[in-house]
């Protein structure tokens, strides 16, 4: 996928980790065709211009963002119910 600087995608927080699969070593993946790297850190950083990125970790995932992403993550009000469990399945090709 190709997209431009002015794409409002590049702006969108987008997860590209489990927490928990992260290791001691940085993880190597892409986003939006762009090579990245991702940290247990939590840090995340472009690996082809060496720019770091925004991170958050939220909802059991590491997120990050190309752009300028909004301040707060959108609500997952289901994530936090007591009797919810919550768990990572793994990556799913698509």
């Amino acid at each position: 996928m190709h997209t431009s600087p002015q794409d409002p995608i590049h702006d969108a927080w987008h997860p590209v980790s489990a927490i928990d699969a992260l290791g001691a070593r940085p993880l190597r993946t892409r986003l939006l065709d762009v090579p990245i790297e991702v940290t247990h850190g939590p840090a995340a950083w472009r690996t082809d211009t060496g720019a770091d990125l925004p991170v958050r970790q939220q909802y059991g995932l590491v997120w990050t963002s190309l752009g300028q992403p909004p301040e707060d993550l959108f609500a997952i009000p289901e994530y936090d119910e007591p009797d919810r469990r919550n768990l990572s399945a793994g990556p799913i090709g698509v």
